[in-house]
């Protein structure tokens, strides 16, 4: 930002040098120049016109690599940003599984809960149902498995991770 400041006071100090010379050629009566034909300038006003002409296409080279610059930033922005989507989607993708796993653990535990509390209600009562013990192990026997598949789930995920860190260093 710093460059682009210092270049805008040098092309501003250009074109005020510019200005003060057209103004000097305007009050020595001298006419400004036709685009396409241009009086040879007096030669004191000669070497200031030479030296306003190299300002100013070294301005103009400054801009075009400032230009560049700002092209080649922003190619290397929309780039990052192109990984950084990537490595998003990628991550949902990872994360997809393992949120049906919990919603699935959720379900099977408010089963759970809800045949237990079946059971306690019974056997407080006195009354020992062995269909409603059927069903509550039933149900344990799903949560077990639930979080067995949850927890299988992420350490395939962190295999995944792991093996190409594991294949590197098995490389080197």
């Amino acid at each position: 930002m710093d460059d682009i400041a210092d270049l805008e006071k040098r092309i501003a100090g250009a074109l005020d040098r510019i200005g003060s010379g057209l103004e000097q050629m305007r009050m020595n009566d001298v006419p400004a120049p036709a685009p396409d034909l241009a009086p040879a300038p007096a030669p004191d006003q000669g070497a200031e016109l030479d030296n306003l002409r190299a300002e100013l296409e070294a301005e103009r080279e400054v801009t075009a690599q400032l230009e560049e610059r700002v092209r080649q930033l922003r190619k290397r922005h929309e780039a990052r940003t192109a990984e950084i989507e990537a490595e998003l989607n990628e991550l949902r993708d990872k994360v997809a599984p393992l949120e049906a796993d919990r919603q699935r653990m959720r379900q099977v535990n408010g089963r759970l809960r809800e045949s237990n509390d079946a059971l306690r209600k019974a056997n407080a009562a006195g009354l020992a149902d062995a269909d409603l013990i059927n069903i509550a192990m039933k149900r344990e026997l799903e949560a077990l498995k639930a979080v067995r598949a949850s927890d299988r789930a992420e350490l395939d995920e962190i295999i995944g991770d792991l093996a190409p860190i594991l294949k590197e260093a098995a490389d080197a």
